[in-house]
């Protein structure tokens, strides 16, 4: 469906553990579930550039993704689709998000001067680190 794929990653989300997403150039994630032979499960169009991460949050509802338009956007899959619930701007373009084992925190990185820690389930940021040593 994406006509350039950036990011694809499969997860592990309680009932719904069989999906794969895919981010690509078009600012499109699409979610597909496994268990239905690959089927569309539902497709996030908050970015307005491409899109460089897709992580989901391990057992729960929620995925977390990264694009060039400087937004972290915050989903939850819900029955028939997906649910955009917030988005986060940064200072300059992200390019990857981690979700923590426990599914408390993701941490971005990007363009910007700074790895950002968030709370991957409400969108709010707990905390910003500068990584410049000078």
């Amino acid at each position: 469906l994406n006509p350039e794929l950036q990011t694809l990653k499969q997860g592990k989300t309680g009932s719904d553990s069989r999906l794969i997403a895919s981010g690509g150039r078009d600012g499109l994630v699409h979610i597909f579930d496994c268990a239905k032979g690959y089927g569309l499960r539902g497709t996030i169009d908050a970015h307005k550039a491409a899109v460089s991460a897709v992580r989901f949050i391990r057992n729960s509802p929620n995925l977390v993704t990264a694009g060039g338009d400087n937004k972290l956007v915050f989903s939850q899959l819900i029955p028939g689709g997906v649910m955009v619930k917030g988005s986060a701007t940064t200072e300059g373009g992200v390019y990857d998000v981690s979700v923590d084992w426990s599914g408390r925190l993701a941490v971005s990185a990007g363009s910007e001067t700074h790895v950002t820690i968030w709370d991957p389930v409400s969108g709010s940021r707990k905390r910003k680190y500068s990584t410049n040593c000078a």
